[in-house]
């Protein structure tokens, strides 16, 4: 695995020592880093050319900087990030944590940040990307097969209550699958949450939550019913654990 990170801190102490810690992880699990320090927004921002694919696939962002919070940054970030790049919050106040979910970070360090943390963090960072690589979709267009990444599923809606054919979409296109919403829970649990009767959205790809919608990173608005929107801020804020 070759992992490109990038950890955003005004404080070069902290970033030195998380970079210290992902550098030792690197050499005893035998994964190639790329590692990258930036001191504040504008010095990430500025290393990033719009026209070439982001280049990172993990992003440490410190809560408390200078100028624009990490919490705003990563509201920029997600504009332009790919969805499978994961972000991580540190900071020395748990309270930030509840802040952080209308990003939908991948976790939330607590300062001081230890090894152990680290080695925990990356350990789940490896399960999900592994998972991602290995999680594909058989769908149908123009009565051909098509292999898709489930990861990149934005969500899939019933055709109708009686038949059981699903509608699929992505980014870029729209696709058609046999089976219930049912089944595809079942197949992917982890992935797929179901906000209404007629359809399932892909939790990676969810950017806010409205009173009565869930706001995908591309802006597509889905309506949710008012139970699953309860259920679903409780399995946002339970995937987002606090390593203290």
């Amino acid at each position: 695995m070759n992992l490109n990170i990038a950890i955003c801190d005004d404080d070069h102490e902290d970033a030195k020592r998380l970079s210290d810690f992902l550098t030792r992880y690197s050499f005893q699990m035998e994964i190639d880093f790329n590692i990258s320090l930036f001191k504040d927004r504008n010095d990430l921002m500025g290393k990033i050319n719009p026209a070439y694919t982001f280049p990172y696939q993990l992003v440490f962002l410190d809560i408390e900087m200078p100028g624009e919070s990490g919490i705003n940054l990563a509201h920029e970030l997600n504009q332009i990030i790919p969805d499978d790049t994961l972000l991580v919050f540190v900071s020395s106040y748990p309270e930030y944590m509840s802040d952080s979910f209308s990003v939908h970070p991948f976790d939330f360090l607590q300062k001081p940040i230890t090894y152990d943390k680290i080695m925990n963090l990356l350990s789940e960072v490896r399960k999900r990307l592994a998972k991602r690589q290995r999680q594909l979709m058989i769908v149908s267009k123009d009565a051909l097969s098509v292999s898709l990444l489930a990861e990149d599923i934005l969500y899939v809606q019933s055709k109708n209550s009686k038949s059981q054919e699903l509608i699929v979409y992505t980014k870029t296109d729209v696709y058609q699958r046999h089976g219930t919403l049912s089944d595809m829970e079942t197949t992917y649990p982890d992935l797929f949450f179901p906000l209404n009767r007629s359809i399932l959205v892909n939790l990676l790809h969810v950017h806010y939550l409205t009173d009565s919608s869930v706001i995908l990173h591309n802006g597509t608005e889905l309506p949710v019913s008012v139970r699953n929107r309860k259920n679903l801020i409780k399995l946002l804020k339970s995937n987002l654990t606090i390593r203290i």
